[in-house]
């Protein structure tokens, strides 16, 4: 587990580790002042402020734990054997005798508090991924439900959303994919239905789920709950913020209920809507109804029936048990030793340790005489053909992952876009009788009122009673028979949908896995790519050494020729040499001339690491000053080695 906190500061996985333990206490202390303090507190929105309040401080305290404890190592911050690093927190027994069984719990989390973080920080990874997923999930419903039309919900929605204070645009929708209403969103909220939900919901029933979830938005609940998820994977080892959280989440209910009684005014209604659609709610979102929270004790709430405590006895316990535990501990503890380099002398294995890194330094001094047999040429060659090699792998990979990509664009993206065109094509017919459906509904509310004035008039005979509502009963069978065939053409256009997304699922089967196919391709072109952006990086070193040794080594060169009387110091000069002849500003000179600036060229340039001695054995070489400027070239038949080479081929 080490080798994970390898990039990690000096004593920072032990800050980290000491940290986490802390907030064990510190939240049990915080949740036991939370339940003292809710004991006299009756609204439940003072309530719902003090647990979050209570989670946020528990959050601040782990955090001013860490940066107390955590402080970042000097160079070579060496300890004395048997010592510790700064920063750490390190508890001790009381007794040098006999372990206790908190001597050795403590002396066992000293000796591994590393692994603690390590422990804690896989699993905040898992975690993250997790509640991802989780968003993920809750984006796809909301691109692929569909979105209601202008009925009497939306003018309900309107009218309540006035009287809440909510100015935001918010979009009603239906899915097939939930069977109880939610709330999704934050700047654009969406409260889903299920799919013909609506029609079978009374309008008490409606305006008591619509000022509920509506209470939701006005409150920014969504956002909330989000960074409520995220602090509990910070804590997911912590029960005492489970706890909080879980206070949190009854008490956000609560308020909304609430809510939605001073717009409904009738607490029997809310809690008849409440137990009509309660059933398993979507992570994230903002449900009516979750099984998570006690159904039964929202229900007695709202009924004002027999309320129950705010917080558990056994969860209180628990609080209490830890308390003591780690209050335990601090009186067994006998120091906390916390090592500053300020006060204390340079460790004696300071020098020891300087020693061993300069011995490697000189012995790769001494190994870079051994190291310049091959030429820098040859050095640079070497490494053109290893970056030659690279490339052909990577080409390989790269037409592998092109073969991949090209059948799967050929046979399952096609099939998948021609499946989602029909769902489009299935989801634009899917409206007309959902509009249908909720006119049959109107309408069969519309008899019942018109059945109810009936019963109700006086002006009237027991015999034109009796007549009128057998013509308003055969209207409601008639009404009852076109919902009927309505539904079932709903129900078969659903089933057509769901069946082509089943045919979605399994093209995307085989999608995925040449996805990962490709991901795993990919791989090792970026590691190649990696590898030779590394070895271009060393041709340029190698290329750059070169120009500079031959630079000097030219300039050696025509002070030798000058020191010989061959040329003048001041004057521009052109020479040559040709096979067996040598001219200089072109003119021919003798052979004695020739021999000098033959061995003067051998001199300076033979067995020199950056030219190859084939160049200059081919006796074709050009050298030309021109003011401060030097110009000279190499030939060996078709390869040249020049620099600033402007003269004639």
């Amino acid at each position: 587990m080490k080798k994970l906190l390898i990039t990690l500061p000096e004593n920072f996985s032990s800050a980290l580790g000491y940290t986490l333990l802390h907030s064990l206490w510190q939240g049990a202390l915080i949740v036991l002042v939370c339940w003292l303090l809710s004991l006299g507190i009756r609204q439940s929105r003072h309530r719902y402020n003090l647990a979050l309040g209570s989670l946020v401080v528990l959050l601040f305290t782990s955090g001013l734990t860490f940066f107390y404890l955590y402080q970042p190592a000097r160079s070579f911050p060496l300890a004395e054997p048997g010592g510790v690093l700064a920063g750490e927190t390190v508890w001790t027994g009381a007794s040098a005798g006999e372990e206790s069984l908190t001597e050795a719990l403590l002396t066992w989390l000293n000796g591994h508090i590393d692994q603690v973080a390590t422990l804690w920080m896989l699993g905040v990874v898992f975690l993250l991924g997790r509640m991802s997923l989780g968003l993920l999930f809750i984006e796809k419903l909301k691109k692929s439900s569909l979105p209601l039309p202008d009925s009497r919900a939306g003018q309900l929605m309107q009218q309540i959303g006035s009287r809440i204070g909510v100015s935001r645009g918010v979009k009603l929708a239906e899915t097939k994919e939930i069977v109880s209403p939610v709330t999704i969103g934050w700047l654009k909220p969406v409260i889903l239905f299920p799919v013909g939900m609506l029609s079978g919901l009374s309008v008490p029933h409606l305006e008591a789920i619509l000022a509920h979830e509506l209470a939701h938005i006005k409150r920014s609940d969504y956002l909330v709950n989000i960074l409520q998820s995220f602090a509990e994977v910070l804590f997911f080892f912590n029960p005492f913020a489970w706890i909080l959280s879980s206070r949190i989440r009854t008490e956000r209910e609560n308020c909304c209920d609430d809510i939605a009684l001073e717009i409904c005014g009738d607490r029997l209604v809310v809690a008849k809507a409440l137990v009509e659609v309660a059933d398993y709610a979507v992570p994230f979102a903002m449900a009516f109804g979750k099984k998570n929270d006690s159904l039964l004790t929202r229900v007695k709430r709202i009924a004002g029936v027999n309320p129950s405590g705010y917080f558990n006895p056994v969860n209180i316990m628990g609080v209490l048990f830890v308390m003591s535990l780690f209050f335990g501990g601090v009186v067994y503890a006998k120091e906390e030793v916390m090592n500053d380099a300020e006060e204390q002398e340079e460790p004696a294995s300071y020098n020891e340790l300087q020693g061993i890194l300069q011995e490697p330094k000189e012995e790769l001094a001494r190994g870079k005489t051994v190291a310049t047999k091959d030429t820098l040429n040859d050095g640079m060659e070497k490494l053109q053909k290893e970056i030659q090699s690279l490339s052909e792998e990577i080409r390989k990979y790269s037409e592998k992952i092109s073969g991949i990509s090209s059948k799967m664009q050929a046979t399952h993206i096609k099939e998948i876009e021609k499946l989602s065109k029909e769902i489009s094509e299935k989801a634009e017919k899917i409206e007309i009788p959902v509009m249908e459906q909720q006119e049959l509904a109107i309408k069969r509310m519309e008899l019942d009122l018109e059945s109810r004035k009936l019963s109700r008039r006086k002006d009237l005979s027991d015999q034109d009673k009796e007549k009128l509502e057998r013509q308003l009963e055969q209207q409601r069978a008639l009404l009852e028979k076109s919902m009927g065939l309505n539904s079932s053409r709903l129900g078969e256009l659903q089933s057509q949908i769901a069946g082509l997304q089943e045919q979605i699922s399994l093209q995307q089967v085989p999608v995925s896995k040449m996805q990962e196919e490709i991901a795993r391709n990919h791989a090792p072109i970026d590691s190649l790519s990696g590898i030779i952006r590394e070895k271009s990086e060393q041709i340029r070193i190698l290329a750059e050494k070169k120009r500079v040794l031959m630079e000097k080594g030219m300039d050696d060169f025509m002070q030798a020729l000058t020191g010989a009387g061959l040329i003048s110091a001041k004057e521009d000069v052109t020479l040559q040499i040709k096979e067996d002849e040598l001219t200089i500003n072109g003119a021919v000179r003798s052979r004695a001339d020739y021999e000098k600036v033959w061995d003067l060229l051998n001199t300076h340039f033979i067995e020199k690491d950056y030219i190859n001695k084939e160049h200059i054995e081919a006796r074709d070489f050009s050298i030309a000053r021109k003011g401060q400027k030097i110009s000279w070239r190499f030939r060996n038949g078709r390869s040249s080695y020049m620099n600033n080479w402007s003269g004639e081929n």
